[in-house]
C-alpha cells in the first residue's frame, strides 16, 4: 500500500487530454494555415504527423513555416472561433468533483491556447498546459515554431505524475494521434477518442466516436 494511502489520504488522480480534435473540434494549426492562404498543404501534413506520431521539431517547422507573414490579431480571432467537443464542461467538471486534477499535452500554440482559456473557464482552470508556441514579430508570425512539446508527450506526462507524486494507476488519458498512444502505457486507462487512427485505437482501452466528450466521463466514472 502506497505510504500516503497508509497515512488515510487519497491519492490525487491525473486526467491528461490532447487538444486539437480532442476538447476541440478544429486542428489548430490548420485552421491558421487556411488564413495564411496555405489550409491545404499543411492540412495534409497535419494528416501524416497524426497517423505517424512524426512530431519532431524538425517536422513541426515544416508545418509552421507556411504561416508566416499571417497576423497575430487574425490568428487570435480564429482561435476564439474555435468550438468545444460537446459536454466538455460537464466532462471537466465531472473529472473535478471524482478527484481529477486535469491536464493538456498537446502540439497547439499558446496564442490559441490563451484565447481559449478566455473562451472557457473549463479549460481554464485546467491544472496543467504544455504546448509549442510560434514566433512573432512587428505583430505577424515569423514562420518559426518555439517547440517546447514536439513529440516529447510521455516525458511531459512523466514530469506530471511525478510532480503529484501518482503512477500509472492513479492516470487517465485521452487522445486521438499517434504521439497521444505513446502516452497509453503510462495510463491505467487510455481513451482513443474521434477519428483515430487505426494503431491508436488497437492500443487505447477504450474507444469513443461519438464525439461527445459525456462519453469519455462516463469511462471514467467507471474505472477510477
Amino acid at each position: 500500500m502506497d505510504s500516503k494511502e497508509k497515512r488515510g489520504m487519497k491519492m490525487p488522480r491525473l486526467a491528461v487530454f490532447d487538444l486539437d480534435s480532442t476538447l476541440i473540434e478544429e486542428e489548430m494549426i490548420d485552421e491558421f494555415a487556411a488564413l495564411a492562404g496555405k489550409g491545404k498543404e499543411v492540412a495534409k501534413l497535419t494528416k501524416k504527423a497524426i497517423k505517424g506520431g512524426r512530431t519532431s521539431a524538425t517536422e513541426l517547422q515544416g508545418r509552421t513555416k507556411y504561416l508566416k507573414g499571417l497576423s497575430v490579431e487574425a490568428a487570435r480571432e480564429r482561435a476564439r472561433a474555435f468550438h468545444f467537443r460537446k459536454g466538455f464542461k460537464q466532462m471537466a467538471e465531472g473529472l473535478r468533483h471524482h478527484g481529477f486534477r486535469l491536464g493538456v499535452i498537446t502540439g497547439a500554440f499558446g496564442i490559441g491556447v490563451r484565447e481559449l482559456q478566455k473562451k472557457h473557464e473549463g479549460l481554464e482552470h485546467f491544472d496543467f498546459v504544455a504546448c509549442n508556441h510560434l514566433q512573432v514579430r512587428n505583430g505577424k508570425l515569423t514562420g518559426k515554431a518555439l517547440a517546447n512539446v514536439k513529440g516529447n508527450k510521455r516525458e511531459i506526462l512523466k514530469k506530471w505524475q511525478k510532480r503529484l507524486g501518482i503512477g500509472k494507476k492513479e492516470t487517465f488519458v485521452v487522445g486521438d494521434g499517434a504521439a497521444d498512444e505513446k502516452m497509453f502505457p503510462l495510463a491505467r486507462v487510455s481513451v482513443s477518442f474521434g477519428f483515430a487512427p487505426p494503431q491508436v485505437k488497437k492500443k487505447a482501452s477504450y474507444v469513443v466516436e461519438s464525439g461527445d466528450l459525456l462519453d469519455v466521463l462516463k469511462i471514467a466514472e467507471k474505472e477510477f
